[in-house]
């Protein structure tokens, strides 16, 4: 039997080879990045780190009404009155940088206390709020569930772009996401 420490040191040095391909796979895609902190890749954000939770933000505009709880990777929203509109409650991962003319993979865990079709988009975080991504929808259980989409930026480069998770109208009870990234895949496919 291989001891749990040996197992521990194999899946760190694992996890280190893979940020090292990533970031090699990153910069032959032609995506713009100076180091590792800003290739586009939104992975182990931990939300107790000062400086990631200042990133991820909670709108919630009446009559709905959430909390947000921060667990290591995960973030918990508690929605205890639906919204009226889908926006009314959201969950942004804000300060993205997406360059125009280029192609991202949104990857992110998603679970709920109840099956819901969950939102998500990438877009603007000021007005008049435009979804870069379009809209992307995900079946969403009591299990966690991957879920993936990507999307081309054909707008003007956006150093302050959010993921947004749009909880409004999925009733009451708990929210989590974790594992989030943003991955830039290359130059867009022309139009």
């Amino acid at each position: 039997m291989i001891s749990q420490r040996k197992k521990d040191l194999s899946l760190r040095f694992a996890k280190k080879i893979a940020k090292t391909l990533y970031v090699i796979v990153v910069l032959f895609a032609g995506c713009k990045t100076t180091s590792v902190a800003n290739t586009n890749r939104i992975t182990g954000d931990s939300l107790t780190d000062g400086q990631n939770v200042q990133k991820w933000i909670l709108q919630v505009a009446e009559p709905g009404r959430a909390s947000l709880a921060k667990d290591g990777e995960r973030a918990n929203v508690e929605i205890t009155v639906q919204g009226n509109r889908p926006w009314a409650i959201i969950l942004n991962r804000e300060k993205i940088q997406l360059e125009k003319g280029k192609t991202y993979r949104v990857d992110f865990q998603a679970s709920a206390t109840r099956s819901i079709r969950l939102q998500v988009s990438a877009g603007m975080t000021k007005s008049p709020g435009y979804a870069y991504s379009g809209p992307h929808y995900f079946s969403v259980g009591a299990t966690i569930v991957p879920c993936s989409y990507e999307f081309s930026m054909r707008q003007s480069s956006d150093a302050n772009a959010a993921i947004s998770f749009s909880l409004g109208y999925l009733g009451t009870g708990n929210f989590a996401i974790e594992n989030v990234k943003v991955v830039c895949l290359g130059d867009a496919p022309a139009d």
